[in-house]
C-alpha cells in the first residue's frame, strides 16, 4: 500500500523523490535503528527522506469485559 502511493505521488503527481518527507511511529522498546532500516529497504528511499521518529509510550489500559447477568 505504501509502495502503492508513493509511485502515485512519483509518476501522476510529479513529486521528485528529494520532496518525499515520511514520518514514523514506533512503540517504546522497538529498535529505532532496524524499523528505520525495514522502512528504507521497503520504500527504497534514503535516510534524509525520514523526519524524526516519533515514539508512542506504553499506555497500560484497562480491558473492559461485557459480562451478561
Amino acid at each position: 500500500m505504501v509502495m502503492i502511493f508513493l509511485r502515485f505521488l512519483q509518476r501522476v503527481c510529479g513529486v521528485r523523490n528529494e520532496k518525499i518527507r515520511l514520518q514514523i511511529l514506533v512503540h517504546a522498546g522497538a529498535d529505532q535503528e532496524k524499523v528505520l532500516r525495514y522502512w528504507m529497504s521497503v520504500t527504497r528511499l534514503p535516510k534524509e527522506n525520514f523526519t524524526k521518529m516519533y515514539v508512542r509510550k506504553y499506555v497500560e489500559r484497562l480491558r473492559q469485559f461485557h459480562v451478561l447477568e
